[in-house]
């Protein structure tokens, strides 16, 4: 900037009359407010209210011999039961087959088996966690 408004001028006085002119002169004070307002907002719930973190404390785990896990099919090393919620699920789509010759009604009854099997899968996931 300096070379362009010629020698006569130092570097650091070109930038003392652009700050003085510009940044703090008419212009500056008509484009740059004087104060920026505070836009955060701090949206976190009171320690005790409904959302807290407090209120949601994981259950201790149950005391239950070996003989009473058996019993509910639980499976303590895959932590998972012998029988899973709706066990049936698979045979909606066990026996489904594409065929190229399948008209667009067979497609879509196809694609709607597969939608009510996505599901129940879900379901089970929802309900196992």
């Amino acid at each position: 900037m300096a070379a362009h408004v010629g020698a006569s001028r130092t570097p650091q006085e070109v930038m003392e009359h652009y700050v003085s002119m510009y940044i703090h002169g008419n212009l500056g004070k008509a484009c740059i407010p004087d104060t920026i307002p505070n836009r955060v907002t701090d949206h976190t719930c009171p320690s005790g209210g409904p959302l807290s973190p407090s209120l949601t404390t994981p259950l201790p785990p149950l005391d239950i011999s070996v003989a009473e896990q058996q019993q509910l099919g639980y499976m303590p090393l895959r932590d998972d039961y012998e029988i899973e919620y709706d066990q049936d699920a698979e045979t909606l789509i066990s026996g489904l087959s594409v065929n190229y010759d399948d008209d667009d009604v067979e497609i879509e009854l196809k694609r709607a088996h597969v939608d009510m099997y996505v599901r129940k899968l879900k379901e089970r996931q929802r309900r196992k966690n």
